[in-house]
């Protein structure tokens, strides 16, 4: 039971790693798109015969611009590390042996909860006393040793 839950547990984490992927590459699909479309626009040469068309020209500058730091945000998550990545970086030989021996401590509890109770031993019966306080033997009550004082000699200078 407890190795069918670690592995539908891992499966899960597996899957939720190639999702994560998968909108990665989604991602990352689409700036590079975007970033292809904007290409034309930054390979223009043209500066505007007149007054009117360089103020047109600076608009869509402007307008550039302002696409730019919108699609600021998208490249910034785009340069982030995936959890499939940090997951390597963090998988090394200690932490997956100790998983491992995590696994088996916690597949010997369960496997203990339902082993049988061990046989009991016989024991010899007890002898029976009397629980009259005069009968039971008494114990010697320890000695009480006060503390002894301790003298300091002054010395006068």
């Amino acid at each position: 039971r407890i190795r069918l839950n670690d592995q539908w547990a891992d499966r899960y984490k597996y899957l939720q790693l190639i999702l994560e992927v998968y909108q990665f590459a989604r991602d990352a699909a689409v700036a590079e798109a975007w970033l292809l479309a904007q290409e034309p626009y930054l390979h223009n040469q043209e500066l505007g015969e007149s007054l009117d068309e360089t103020l047109t020209l600076l608009k869509k500058h402007s307008t550039f611009e302002k696409a730019i730091a919108t699609q600021e945000e998208r490249f910034q998550a785009l340069r982030k590390l995936t959890n499939l990545e940090l997951s390597q970086r963090e998988v090394t030989q200690e932490t997956e042996s100790a998983r491992i021996r995590e696994r088996e401590r916690a597949i010997e509890v369960a496997v203990a909860e339902f082993r049988p109770p061990p046989p009991r031993v016989a024991t010899p019966p007890k002898s029976t006393r009397s629980t009259d306080s005069k009968n039971e033997e008494s114990r010697p009550t320890p000695a009480i040793i006060a503390p002894q004082e301790v003298r300091t000699e002054q010395t006068e200078i």
